[in-house]
């Protein structure tokens, strides 16, 4: 698993898509700049279709 600030920070400029963060359980999270240090990385899936392209990033508290 990666740290989700290093993440956001490697991934920033090559995508440059709206993240939405989520819990194991699938609950919405609403996660700031100062709490990335906090969490891990599980799983990351683009979401691209003709309405919307973002990426949702399941994330596990440390």
């Amino acid at each position: 698993m990666e740290n989700l600030r290093n993440y956001m920070e490697r991934t920033f400029f090559e995508e440059m898509r709206p993240s939405n963060f989520f819990d194991e359980s699938g609950k919405e999270l609403a996660l700031g700049w100062e709490d990335y240090n906090e969490y891990e990385v599980i799983e990351v899936r683009n979401i691209d279709d003709s309405s919307v392209t973002e990426k949702n990033i399941t994330v596990k508290h440390r």
